[in-house]
Protein backbone atom coordinates (compact mmCIF):
# COMPACT_ATOMS: atom_id res chain seq x y z
CA UNK A 1 0.00 0.00 0.00
CA UNK A 2 1.27 3.35 -0.92
CA UNK A 3 1.92 5.35 1.93
CA UNK A 4 2.55 9.70 1.96
CA UNK A 5 5.93 10.60 1.85
CA UNK A 6 7.70 10.81 5.16
CA UNK A 7 9.94 13.81 4.01
CA UNK A 8 12.61 14.76 7.06
CA UNK A 9 12.42 11.71 9.33
CA UNK A 10 14.16 8.21 9.96
CA UNK A 11 12.57 5.05 9.30
CA UNK A 12 13.49 1.73 11.05
CA UNK A 13 12.50 -0.92 8.71
CA UNK A 14 13.79 -3.11 5.84
CA UNK A 15 14.91 -0.99 3.12
CA UNK A 16 13.08 -3.43 0.39
CA UNK A 17 9.60 -2.99 1.85
CA UNK A 18 9.65 1.05 2.55
CA UNK A 19 10.86 1.72 -0.81
CA UNK A 20 7.96 -0.21 -2.22
CA UNK A 21 5.32 1.81 -0.16
CA UNK A 22 6.48 5.04 -0.93
CA UNK A 23 4.98 7.09 -3.71
CA UNK A 24 6.29 6.48 -7.43
CA UNK A 25 8.52 9.22 -8.83
CA UNK A 26 9.01 10.98 -5.49
CA UNK A 27 12.79 11.18 -4.93
CA UNK A 28 14.76 13.69 -7.08
CA UNK A 29 18.02 11.98 -5.27
CA UNK A 30 19.42 8.69 -3.88
CA UNK A 31 23.25 8.98 -1.96
CA UNK A 32 23.70 5.74 -0.77
CA UNK A 33 26.37 2.78 0.19
CA UNK A 34 26.33 -0.88 0.33
CA UNK A 35 27.04 -3.00 3.63
CA UNK A 36 30.80 -4.07 3.04
CA UNK A 37 30.57 -7.91 3.43
CA UNK A 38 31.16 -8.22 7.17
CA UNK A 39 33.06 -4.71 7.98
CA UNK A 40 29.65 -3.56 8.93
CA UNK A 41 26.83 -5.33 11.15
CA UNK A 42 23.79 -3.90 11.78
CA UNK A 43 22.32 -6.14 14.21
CA UNK A 44 23.75 -9.02 16.13
CA UNK A 45 21.26 -10.84 14.00
CA UNK A 46 21.98 -9.76 10.44
CA UNK A 47 25.17 -10.03 9.01
CA UNK A 48 25.62 -8.25 5.70
CA UNK A 49 26.97 -10.45 3.50
CA UNK A 50 23.69 -12.12 3.86
CA UNK A 51 21.68 -8.54 2.63
CA UNK A 52 19.24 -9.01 -0.07
CA UNK A 53 20.82 -5.80 -2.29
CA UNK A 54 19.12 -7.17 -5.53
CA UNK A 55 15.45 -6.66 -3.78
CA UNK A 56 16.26 -3.16 -2.64
CA UNK A 57 18.26 -2.01 -5.82
CA UNK A 58 14.78 -3.06 -8.15
CA UNK A 59 12.66 -0.83 -5.98
CA UNK A 60 15.23 1.89 -6.35
CA UNK A 61 14.18 3.02 -9.80
CA UNK A 62 10.30 3.62 -9.50
CA UNK A 63 10.52 5.42 -6.43
CA UNK A 64 12.85 7.86 -8.27
CA UNK A 65 11.49 10.64 -9.88
CA UNK A 66 12.47 10.97 -14.46
CA UNK A 67 15.60 13.22 -14.20
CA UNK A 68 16.43 12.34 -11.09
CA UNK A 69 19.90 10.57 -10.23
CA UNK A 70 20.80 7.49 -7.81
CA UNK A 71 24.64 8.26 -6.46
CA UNK A 72 26.29 5.06 -5.21
CA UNK A 73 30.03 5.16 -3.32
CA UNK A 74 31.21 1.72 -3.40
CA UNK A 75 35.00 -0.20 -2.30
CA UNK A 76 35.53 -3.39 -2.52
CA UNK A 77 36.38 -6.05 0.32
CA UNK A 78 37.66 -9.33 0.82
CA UNK A 79 35.46 -12.57 0.65
CA UNK A 80 36.77 -15.95 0.29
CA UNK A 81 40.06 -15.03 -0.18
CA UNK A 82 39.22 -13.12 -2.89
CA UNK A 83 38.05 -9.51 -3.67
CA UNK A 84 34.38 -9.59 -4.34
CA UNK A 85 34.12 -7.58 -7.00
CA UNK A 86 30.51 -5.46 -5.36
CA UNK A 87 32.05 -2.07 -7.05
CA UNK A 88 31.81 -3.93 -11.14
CA UNK A 89 29.04 -5.99 -9.95
CA UNK A 90 26.20 -3.18 -8.90
CA UNK A 91 26.59 -0.92 -11.56
CA UNK A 92 26.33 -4.27 -13.95
CA UNK A 93 23.03 -5.08 -12.25
CA UNK A 94 21.71 -1.52 -12.14
CA UNK A 95 22.02 -0.94 -15.51
CA UNK A 96 20.37 -4.22 -16.80
CA UNK A 97 17.73 -5.19 -14.41
CA UNK A 98 17.17 -1.92 -12.80
CA UNK A 99 17.18 0.08 -16.39
CA UNK A 100 19.08 3.13 -15.04
CA UNK A 101 21.79 4.86 -17.41
CA UNK A 102 25.56 5.28 -15.63
CA UNK A 103 26.05 9.12 -16.26
CA UNK A 104 29.46 8.89 -14.75
CA UNK A 105 31.71 7.07 -12.49
CA UNK A 106 33.71 9.18 -10.18
CA UNK A 107 37.12 7.56 -8.10
CA UNK A 108 36.94 9.18 -4.50
CA UNK A 109 40.83 8.96 -3.37
CA UNK A 110 41.23 8.45 0.55
CA UNK A 111 44.52 9.40 1.82
CA UNK A 112 45.03 6.46 4.11
CA UNK A 113 44.27 2.73 3.64
CA UNK A 114 42.52 0.40 6.23
CA UNK A 115 43.33 -3.48 6.42
CA UNK A 116 46.94 -3.40 4.29
CA UNK A 117 47.67 -7.06 2.99
CA UNK A 118 51.48 -7.23 2.57
CA UNK A 119 50.92 -8.85 -0.96
CA UNK A 120 49.12 -6.56 -2.79
CA UNK A 121 48.83 -2.54 -3.34
CA UNK A 122 47.66 -0.77 -1.00
CA UNK A 123 43.76 0.01 -1.75
CA UNK A 124 43.29 3.91 -1.60
CA UNK A 125 40.09 4.55 -3.48
CA UNK A 126 36.49 3.48 -3.93
CA UNK A 127 34.05 4.49 -6.46
CA UNK A 128 31.11 6.56 -7.04
CA UNK A 129 28.82 5.39 -9.48
CA UNK A 130 26.23 8.32 -10.80
CA UNK A 131 23.43 6.62 -12.05
CA UNK A 132 20.29 8.61 -13.66
CA UNK A 133 17.13 7.66 -14.72
CA UNK A 134 16.76 9.37 -17.96
CA UNK A 135 18.75 12.89 -18.41
CA UNK A 136 19.47 14.73 -14.77
CA UNK A 137 17.52 17.26 -14.62
CA UNK A 138 19.78 18.84 -12.70
CA UNK A 139 23.78 19.19 -12.78
CA UNK A 140 25.48 22.17 -10.57
CA UNK A 141 29.36 21.47 -12.01
CA UNK A 142 31.91 22.00 -9.08
CA UNK A 143 34.72 24.54 -10.41
CA UNK A 144 37.48 24.14 -8.17
CA UNK A 145 40.26 23.30 -10.73
CA UNK A 146 42.88 25.66 -10.69
CA UNK A 147 42.99 26.71 -14.27
CA UNK A 148 46.98 26.44 -15.40
CA UNK A 149 47.13 28.94 -17.83
CA UNK A 150 45.25 32.07 -17.44
CA UNK A 151 46.99 34.40 -19.31
CA UNK A 152 44.88 36.29 -21.95
CA UNK A 153 45.13 34.70 -25.05
CA UNK A 154 44.09 34.73 -28.87
CA UNK A 155 44.11 37.03 -31.36
CA UNK A 156 40.73 39.01 -32.68
CA UNK A 157 39.36 41.15 -35.84
CA UNK A 158 36.50 42.77 -36.96
CA UNK A 159 35.41 42.40 -40.05
CA UNK A 160 34.78 45.51 -41.80
CA UNK A 161 32.18 46.53 -44.79
CA UNK A 162 34.76 46.05 -47.33
CA UNK A 163 35.00 42.80 -46.37
CA UNK A 164 38.89 43.76 -44.67
CA UNK A 165 39.84 42.81 -41.30
CA UNK A 166 40.55 44.86 -38.49
CA UNK A 167 42.68 43.84 -35.56
CA UNK A 168 40.73 43.78 -32.13
CA UNK A 169 42.31 44.50 -28.93
CA UNK A 170 40.17 41.97 -27.36
CA UNK A 171 41.71 38.67 -26.22
CA UNK A 172 40.23 35.72 -24.76
CA UNK A 173 40.71 34.85 -21.35
CA UNK A 174 40.18 31.92 -18.93
CA UNK A 175 38.33 31.69 -15.76
CA UNK A 176 40.49 31.15 -12.88
CA UNK A 177 38.95 27.77 -11.75
CA UNK A 178 37.32 25.00 -13.99
CA UNK A 179 35.05 22.00 -13.87
CA UNK A 180 36.38 19.25 -11.20
CA UNK A 181 37.42 15.74 -13.17
CA UNK A 182 36.61 12.08 -11.98
CA UNK A 183 38.97 11.92 -9.52
CA UNK A 184 38.00 13.30 -6.24
CA UNK A 185 40.23 13.05 -3.45
CA UNK A 186 39.51 13.66 0.49
CA UNK A 187 41.38 13.11 3.36
CA UNK A 188 39.45 10.34 5.73
CA UNK A 189 39.60 8.68 8.98
CA UNK A 190 39.81 9.64 12.19
CA UNK A 191 40.67 12.99 14.28
CA UNK A 192 37.01 14.23 12.80
CA UNK A 193 38.30 13.78 9.28
CA UNK A 194 35.52 12.05 7.81
CA UNK A 195 32.88 13.45 9.85
CA UNK A 196 32.72 16.01 12.57
CA UNK A 197 29.98 14.43 14.45
CA UNK A 198 32.23 12.12 17.09
CA UNK A 199 29.45 9.06 17.29
CA UNK A 200 29.39 8.25 13.25
CA UNK A 201 32.30 6.51 13.68
CA UNK A 202 30.91 3.52 15.38
CA UNK A 203 29.76 2.76 12.32
CA UNK A 204 33.28 0.95 9.90
CA UNK A 205 31.64 1.96 6.96
CA UNK A 206 30.91 5.69 6.64
CA UNK A 207 32.06 8.23 3.74
CA UNK A 208 32.87 11.63 4.63
CA UNK A 209 30.69 14.34 5.01
CA UNK A 210 32.15 16.50 2.24
CA UNK A 211 31.50 14.18 -0.35
CA UNK A 212 28.21 13.73 0.55
CA UNK A 213 28.16 17.93 0.31
CA UNK A 214 29.80 17.84 -3.30
CA UNK A 215 27.26 15.32 -4.08
CA UNK A 216 24.23 16.77 -2.86
CA UNK A 217 25.05 20.01 -4.21
CA UNK A 218 26.02 18.33 -7.80
CA UNK A 219 22.81 16.75 -8.40
CA UNK A 220 20.24 18.40 -6.44
CA UNK A 221 18.46 21.68 -5.78
CA UNK A 222 17.43 23.22 -2.16
CA UNK A 223 13.89 22.21 -0.86
CA UNK A 224 14.43 19.02 -3.20
CA UNK A 225 14.22 15.46 -1.54
CA UNK A 226 17.10 13.39 -1.12
CA UNK A 227 17.16 9.55 0.28
CA UNK A 228 19.44 6.95 1.58
CA UNK A 229 18.08 2.98 2.13
CA UNK A 230 21.34 2.31 3.39
CA UNK A 231 21.32 5.47 6.05
CA UNK A 232 23.40 3.84 8.87
CA UNK A 233 24.70 7.14 11.53
CA UNK A 234 23.09 9.43 8.75
CA UNK A 235 26.09 11.30 7.08
CA UNK A 236 23.72 11.58 3.99
CA UNK A 237 20.44 12.77 6.07
CA UNK A 238 22.48 15.08 8.10
CA UNK A 239 24.29 16.64 5.08
CA UNK A 240 21.10 16.72 3.28
CA UNK A 241 19.48 19.15 5.94
CA UNK A 242 22.52 21.43 6.39
CA UNK A 243 22.49 21.97 2.40
CA UNK A 244 18.49 23.39 2.70
CA UNK A 245 16.99 19.86 1.39
CA UNK A 246 14.25 17.68 2.65
CA UNK A 247 15.86 14.16 3.41
CA UNK A 248 14.65 10.59 3.91
CA UNK A 249 16.47 7.96 6.24
CA UNK A 250 15.86 4.27 5.85
CA UNK A 251 17.95 2.07 8.11
CA UNK A 252 17.25 -1.50 9.28
CA UNK A 253 19.25 -1.07 12.94
CA UNK A 254 16.97 0.71 15.59
CA UNK A 255 20.47 1.45 16.86
CA UNK A 256 21.80 3.86 13.88
CA UNK A 257 18.19 5.21 13.56
CA UNK A 258 18.85 6.13 16.57
CA UNK A 259 22.07 7.46 15.82
CA UNK A 260 20.97 9.35 12.85
CA UNK A 261 18.00 11.13 14.64
CA UNK A 262 20.22 12.54 17.62
CA UNK A 263 22.77 13.46 14.91
CA UNK A 264 19.99 15.88 13.07
CA UNK A 265 19.86 17.40 15.96
CA UNK A 266 23.33 18.98 15.87
CA UNK A 267 23.06 20.34 12.32
CA UNK A 268 21.26 24.17 11.79
CA UNK A 269 20.64 24.28 8.02
CA UNK A 270 21.81 26.59 5.87
CA UNK A 271 20.20 28.32 2.81
CA UNK A 272 22.72 27.66 -0.54
CA UNK A 273 20.80 29.00 -3.87
CA UNK A 274 22.78 27.68 -6.90
CA UNK A 275 22.85 29.67 -10.19
CA UNK A 276 19.50 28.47 -12.07
CA UNK A 277 20.82 26.43 -14.73
CA UNK A 278 20.44 22.83 -15.67
CA UNK A 279 23.23 20.76 -18.08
Amino acid sequence: MIQPLPINSIICGDSAKVLKELPPDSIDMMLWSPPYGDLRRYTKEFDANNFPLENILIRMKQVLKPGGVSVAVVGDFMMNKSKSGLPHRIPTFIIDKCLLNLHVTIIYEKNNFSYPRQNSYYETHEYIFVFSKGRPKTFFPIEDRETKNQKPWGKHSNRQWDGSLLPSERKTTTNTYSRRGTVWRYRVGGARMSSSYRRAYDQSAIFPEWLAEDQINSWSRPGEIVLDFFNGSGTTTSMAKKLGRQYIGIDISQEYCDMANDRLKTITPIIINPEDKNE
